[in-house]
């Protein structure tokens, strides 16, 4: 017998003692759960990126990339404080994407630089969202 996987093993399996393949709650609808739409791609930018960058803005995008917040509610940090941020510079404020993007002392050069790119994308638009910017495939050039 060739090499099967577990879940043609299981439909097997099924079939042999009568049993109609699926898993609705009460097994008799197989499609129970499958949504007929087609899912969304990949955004273009963080795809063609190495994979260490991608990792790092599919990170970003979740919420789950390794800020202050994410470590202190993973309980990995005892406080969410921006590390880079020291008192004279305004200390003490809490590291989340928006910090790191709009207002991290350390990070002041490259926030230049990305906003204008932003600009030159989104025009006429004066606020926005780092939520809604991550979101727009227009932008991800310049994240």
């Amino acid at each position: 017998m060739p090499p099967t996987s577990l879940a043609h093993l299981r439909l097997r399996h099924r079939r042999r003692n009568g049993r109609k393949p699926g898993r609705g709650a009460s097994g008799d609808d197989p499609t129970r759960g499958m949504s007929s739409e087609r899912k969304a791609s990949p955004a273009p930018t963080p795809a063609s990126a190495e994979k260490r960058t991608a990792s790092r803005l599919y990170q970003i995008e979740s919420g789950h990339a390794l800020t202050g917040l994410y470590l202190k509610s993973t309980d990995n940090r005892p406080d969410d404080h921006c590390w880079w941020c020291d008192p004279e510079n305004g200390g003490g404020t809490h590291q989340t994407r928006d910090h790191l993007f709009k207002h991290c002392c350390k990070w002041k050069d490259l926030q230049v630089a990305m906003w204008a790119r932003v600009k030159q994308v989104m025009k006429g638009k004066q606020k926005w969202r780092v939520g809604d910017l991550l979101a727009d495939e227009r932008c991800s050039p310049a994240f």
